[in-house]
């Protein structure tokens, strides 16, 4: 999808409100099996992915419930109409009962959720750009999972509070890293891409290591050469947007 086709009227109140409250550990911290399989093998749908969705659910739910329909009802429609999502309009005996008013805005709000899989892919893309937002977010994660122990997550964990290695990265991880990136060592600036110098090794590295609570999110990855990587160690990742 390209940016000029993206819904930035719905996408960038919600993006810029997780960027300013960006509270993960909240939304994740009872460890369902969901989060439990997601942070030991990357899955395309990201804890990101998760974490958007209900921001994005929540938010609506709570505009519902304190200003009723009428303060958000426009911003619905002209969502159905960028999507080109066909509804009736409001009749006249809508227009003037009540409660069938609240019922045909109700049906709208419907027909709304039923984008979510792509506001959030939408909203997913440009936060997936910003690394100060990816290492705060890890961060987050990284709290739950070091308060974690195996004799109740053994089969997640390597030892306490730390998550078993990916020992293998999809190609689509590596892609989306790699395209992020440019093809640039997010430590040093080396050039990855072969454009330049052949002889550089690419790592696909974790943005919080494991050792500090890192999981295998595909959120928790950036591009370094193989010089840092080695050299940094268990050290927090310098962060490049």
């Amino acid at each position: 999808m390209n940016f000029k086709e993206f819904n930035f009227k719905t996408t960038m109140p919600l993006t810029t409100y997780i960027i300013n409250e960006l509270h993960p550990f909240n939304f994740f911290e009872n460890k369902n099996d969901e989060f439990l399989e997601k942070i030991l093998v990357p899955n395309k749908k990201t804890l990101l992915h998760d974490y958007i969705e209900f921001i994005h659910e929540d938010e609506l739910d709570y505009a519902i419930r304190k200003t009723g329909y009428e303060s958000i009802i426009d911003n619905v429609i002209d969502t159905l109409l960028f999507y080109n999502i066909d509804y009736t309009d409001m009749t006249e005996e809508e227009e003037n009962n009540i409660e069938l008013k609240e019922e045909y805005y109700s049906q709208l709000i419907e027909l709304y959720y039923k984008l979510t899989p792509i506001i959030v892919e939408e909203i997913f893309t440009i936060l997936y750009m910003d690394k100060g937002l990816l290492k705060k977010f890890n961060e987050s994660i990284s709290k739950i999972i070091k308060d974690m122990k195996p004799d109740k997550y053994k089969i997640y964990l390597e030892k306490d509070g730390i998550v078993k290695r990916c020992t293998h990265l999809p190609k689509w991880l590596k892609n989306g890293v790699f395209f992020r990136d440019k093809g640039i060592c997010q430590t040093c600036g080396k050039d990855l891409t072969c454009l330049i110098s052949t002889d550089s090794k690419i790592n696909y590295d974790y943005i919080i290591p494991l050792e500090k609570g890192g999981s295998n999110d595909p959120s928790n990855f950036q591009l370094t050469c193989k010089s840092c990587n080695t050299s940094k160690g268990v050290m927090l990742t310098t962060i490049k947007n």
